[in-house]
């Protein structure tokens, strides 16, 4: 059985290896009726250092629990192939789309938040899509999870990489990092009244919202607006009170960006939204739109984005109270359809934070009980 064995480093003078979060790992129990924990790792970045070519045969997740280990994920083959061109196209994608309407230092910054890893302008032209890695290139997996047993006491994870050189020399790297059982420190409600659908996609996306959800209300038919209107203002979740989840300060605010109009079956254009003024005004911001920030006075802040124009009921240094009205869902920012982004974080900074496990007091359709979850992709989540 595997004992691990970790180099930190990882670099020599073959391949080397990095990986994203880079400290460590948050575990988040998915539900409390569920046993075992769930861990997200962000992403994998393999880089070329020698001067000849080589190919990655697989990538290998190692659970362990006092130096064992115990669960093994392997990611090769077709599942590789299919995880780098993925990552390929998402990064190309994100470097064209910025490129397009802003400078390549924003550019970046906007992948970073994206990836986790801050690449350079060469690295984007280096990238590769296969697991035939030349001299010089780099290799990119994106948005790994996996299930922790709660059997055992999971404490470390390992990625080991397995590559063979151009004479068919094997050679493994591994990087270790500790798996924290990150347990929310606030009590949290859910940031609206009512019924509203969990929607996930964040769990394999920024490192600063690796553990964030979406928000949107639909009726009983799974309709966003009556008769599917395309009409901003007939949206249910459009102009709803979104409350302060917990008592704090409000760190920071904006709501100057007026809202965008409906695109139900994709993201706008840049040209549609004309990025280029956007982002030459607001910078950043631009990606969440409208958003507020609290301060929950114990290291942990919320953030609740992609709200309605000249919506907020408070300022910067405003106190509030679990439960108050704070500002209106809306549709600003990097939004097709009115929503609300929610994010628990460990700084006030959105773009150098770290997305934290959020844990709701809250009821969850079809559940039989109340209690503490973190909401899963596609559940109906319920504040009476």
């Amino acid at each position: 059985m595997y004992r691990g064995k970790t180099d930190k480093n990882m670099v020599n003078d073959s391949f080397s290896v990095q990986v994203y979060p880079s400290g460590q790992i948050y575990t988040a129990k998915e539900n409390r009726i569920i046993g075992g924990d769930t861990f997200y790792l962000r992403t994998v970045v393999i880089r070329n250092d020698s001067g000849e070519a080589i190919s990655i045969i697989d990538v290998k997740i190692y659970l362990l629990s006092s130096g064992v280990a115990r669960v093994t994920n392997e990611i090769s083959g077709k599942v590789l192939e299919t995880m780098l061109q993925e990552s390929f196209d998402g990064i190309k994608q994100y470097s064209g789309f910025c490129r397009g309407f802003t400078d390549v230092n924003t550019a970046l910054s906007v992948i970073k938040l994206e990836y986790g890893v801050l690449f350079k302008e060469q690295d984007i032209q280096t990238l590769s899509n296969t697991a035939n890695l030349p001299p010089g290139k780099i290799a990119v997996l994106h948005g790994i999870r996996g299930d922790i047993p709660s059997e055992f006491n999971i404490d470390y994870l390992d990625v080991e990489i397995t590559a063979k050189d151009s004479k068919g020399k094997l050679i493994i790297k591994r990087i270790g990092l500790p798996l924290v059982k990150y347990r929310c420190k606030t009590k949290l409600t859910f940031p609206f009244k009512g019924v509203w659908q969990a929607q996930t996609p964040h769990r394999f996306g920024p490192v600063p919202t690796e553990c964030a959800v979406d928000f949107v209300q639909i009726d009983k038919e799974g309709n966003l607006s009556p008769n599917q209107s395309s009409e901003l203002n007939n949206y249910y979740a459009f102009g709803k009170p979104i409350l302060a989840p917990a008592d704090g300060v409000i760190g920071d605010c904006f709501d100057d960006m007026a809202d965008n109009p409906i695109y139900t079956d994709r993201m706008p254009t840049p040209e549609e939204l004309d990025y280029a003024a956007l982002f030459k005004k607001y910078g950043l911001k631009t990606v969440g739109g409208n958003y507020i920030i609290i301060d929950h006075n114990n290291g942990e802040y919320s953030c609740i984005g992609h709200l309605k124009h000249k919506s907020l009921k408070v300022k910067k240094g405003d106190c509030v109270r679990q439960g108050q009205t704070v500002a209106e869902c809306g549709n600003s920012g990097e939004s097709p359809m009115p929503h609300i982004h929610y994010q628990l974080m460990d700084k006030g900074d959105f773009s150098n934070a770290r997305g934290l496990p959020a844990i709701f007091e809250g009821r969850i359709l079809f559940r039989p009980d109340k209690g503490a979850v973190l909401p899963r992709d596609g559940q109906y989540c319920i504040n009476d």
